[in-house]
């Protein structure tokens, strides 16, 4: 299987399995073979087999982390994606542990248009209406040719309409009073941004309590 080895599809957890995020696959190897594996390990996760090259993914038989000179004697499965040095094929891990981490990571959320429609529940700020993405548009209180920042405090969830008709007005001048004040969200887990599962060994470690 043709791979690019810079694609983030590579699941990092700590030490209790906790995850930190995703990383490339040349990273993942880095860290792996750093110090002969002793800051990196990789999970190598097996599955029912059933025979003639099938397996029942549904059925986990075995969870055992490797470091790099147990995890490049892996024998490669037809689902497996590979690189090849000039000696051999090794599987592509697509979970590994940071050793030596143990604390979870708490990540700053990215300010962004879609954070800021998240962070307010797709609620217009002003007229407490929960509306579908294609009606709503981020409004700068303050607007931006009036000396608004682009901040978290300053940009709230508006209808369209509303924020057509608002323009450059202040609020008051608008007749608008926002239904709560703007703050930043607090920092979260780093799973919680892992918005999708990639690979179906990644839903052991990003279950949802």
């Amino acid at each position: 299987m043709s791979i690019n080895i810079n694609n983030r599809s590579v699941l990092v957890v700590n030490r209790g399995w906790i995850p930190l995020g995703i990383t490339s696959i040349k990273q993942a190897f880095t860290q792996l073979m750093s110090n002969n594996g002793d800051v990196g390990r990789a999970f190598d996760i097996e599955y029912e087999y059933l025979g003639n090259d099938a397996w029942n993914f549904d059925n986990i038989v075995g969870i055992r982390d490797l470091p790099f000179e147990n995890w490049k004697l892996l024998p490669i499965r037809h689902f497996d994606s590979v690189i090849h040095t000039s000696k051999q094929a090794i599987r592509v891990p697509t979970v590994i542990m940071a050793v030596s981490c143990e604390k979870t990571h708490l990540r700053e959320i990215k300010l962004s248009t879609r954070a800021i429609l998240e962070r307010d529940n797709y609620i217009c700020q002003y007229t407490g209406k929960q509306l579908p993405r294609n009606k709503l548009n981020v409004d700068h209180v303050i607007p931006r040719d009036r000396g608004g920042q682009n901040t978290w405090e300053n940009m709230v969830a508006s209808s369209i309409d509303v924020n057509s008709k608002k323009g450059n007005k202040l609020n008051e001048e608008a007749g608008l009073k926002l239904i709560r004040q703007p703050k930043k969200p607090l920092p979260i887990p780093a799973s919680a941004l892992i918005k999708s599962v990639r690979f179906k060994d990644w839903s052991i470690f990003l279950k949802k309590d």
